[in-house]
């Protein structure tokens, strides 16, 4: 089981396979790559905040995964907030902000 301060495993070693039900994580330390080492809260709907923490890295957000704009999202920038919803559950990263080229 993973715990707060084991290291991430690359999507490479733990993909991500689309399930419904219970799932069992199946994590394994010792092919863990990337550790966190600090991180802060951004604020709920702050996008000042958010585009500044993206400059430190990657971003944790949290979505309502069954929201039309996901369902066959295969890239680029969402650009409707309330397209996310409110009731999150699920989480993703994001890695950057502004236009897709």
């Amino acid at each position: 089981m993973y715990a707060e301060h084991d290291p991430l495993e690359t999507e490479t070693d733990y993909p991500y396979v689309a399930k419904s039900g219970l799932f069992q994580c199946k994590y394994k330390k010792d092919l863990g790559k990337v550790k966190v080492t600090s991180w802060s809260e951004v604020g709920v709907r702050n996008p000042d905040n958010f585009k500044a923490a993206l400059v430190n890295g990657p971003v944790s957000v949290a979505v309502e995964a069954d929201k039309p704009v996901f369902h066959q999202y295969t890239g680029g920038v969402v650009t409707d907030a309330a397209a996310c919803g409110y009731q999150l559950d699920h989480a993703i990263l994001a890695v950057g902000w502004g236009t897709d080229a």
